[in-house]
């Protein structure tokens, strides 16, 4: 079947947005639409923030200075702690294109070129070079597992799928994205209460 030329612009323009949202996913800050610079941080959906943007967003409980989007968009990121630092990366002076220093690929979406990090070393690999039998960090040799690769700016509803998975078994763990350990409520303890002869005397609990 042909396509109208109408049909056929409106395809072309879909195409370009798409490549557009793409391509800004790598080179800007989800948070802040800036241009991403060193250092970067990542949730557990595999979105690039500036570091500087999220402590910011940190900052501000009340969240005046966002949109009702993103409000909803990133309400998991309530500490540091939902956050990976990521590390094996460089970025170029002259145009601010982030390589991933493994390979030393230009850090963003290259036709089938996908990348990957460890949580929670937060090292960054070409998603080729990581699979599920890895056992160890190829550039800190830390142990991991399959539960700690996330993809970064996951594409397929596979990928997506994963990390929300992951996301619930890393908090049935008690564990945050970074796999820090969650603070448990302690019991707090009753202060003891004075008795007529001003001794103290400890209530039962």
């Amino acid at each position: 079947m042909r396509l109208t030329i109408r049909e056929k612009a409106s395809t072309e323009d879909s195409y370009e947005l798409q490549k557009l949202n793409s391509d800004s996913q790598w080179n800007f800050c989800r948070l802040s639409n800036k241009p991403l610079e060193l250092p970067i941080v990542s949730d557990y959906k595999g979105h690039l923030f500036n570091k500087d943007e999220i402590i910011r967003w940190l900052l501000d409980p009340e969240k005046q200075d966002y949109n009702v989007q993103q409000v909803e968009e990133f309400q998991h990121v309530q500490r540091l702690n939902d956050v990976v630092d990521l590390r094996n990366l460089r970025q170029v002076d002259e145009t601010g294109v982030i390589h991933c220093k493994f390979g030393d690929d230009a850090f963003r979406a290259n036709g089938s070129m996908r990348f990957v990090y460890l949580a929670p070393c937060g090292d960054v690999f070409p998603k080729n070079i990581i699979s599920k039998t890895t056992e160890s960090c190829p550039r800190c040799k830390n142990k991991i597992s399959d539960g700690d690769i996330v993809t970064i700016n996951p594409v397929s509803q596979q990928d997506i799928d994963n990390l929300e998975e992951r996301y619930r078994a890393v908090g049935q763990k008690g564990l945050y994205h970074n796999g820090k350990k969650r603070k448990t409520k302690k019991t707090l303890k009753r202060k003891p209460e004075p008795t007529h002869e001003g001794d103290f005397k400890r209530t039962k609990p």
